[in-house]
């Protein structure tokens, strides 16, 4: 399904990769729906793709590239407020991601909310330091001497 994707072979992909969803032996059909999300993003079918993150969401909301793919949806869509949302439930109750915490200092920095931002960024520098997106924010800013 992802390789028809890529060839874009949307549709094929997506009835290929729902039939594995659908097969009561595949163990991961989050993963399925999620990369059936990420192929319709690709073709601009966002109305379908957020209906399929929701139902990777559904199937196991653990999965934390399914959060972080909707939330960068609703970011691209202009509803910053759901993304950061989206990131503070899903971090209430399982381990952030480098992709994750990026993705709320992005929707922080779209709500002009200075403290969101230092919030996630001393997050991701403290349990990410040598991620990509770490590395990404430069320079630790300098502490505050009170």
């Amino acid at each position: 399904g992802v390789y028809l994707c890529r060839q874009h072979r949307v549709d094929e992909g997506v009835t290929k990769m729902l039939q594995v969803a659908a097969n009561p032996l595949y163990r991961t059909p989050e993963a399925a729906y999620t990369n059936i999300g990420v192929c319709l993003r690709t073709a601009h079918r966002d109305n379908e793709a957020e209906s399929a993150f929701r139902r990777a969401l559904a199937a196991r909301p653990s999965f934390a590239e399914a959060a972080f793919q909707m939330g960068d949806l609703e970011l691209a869509h202009g509803r910053a407020l759901e993304a950061r949302e989206r990131v503070e439930k899903f971090l209430k109750q399982y381990n952030p991601t480098p992709d994750l915490l990026m993705l709320a200092i992005r929707a922080s920095r779209t709500l002009g909310d200075a403290q969101g931002i230092e919030h996630y960024s001393k997050i991701l520098r403290a349990d990410f330091p040598s991620s990509e997106q770490a590395r990404s924010l430069g320079a630790s800013p300098p502490a505050n001497p009170g």
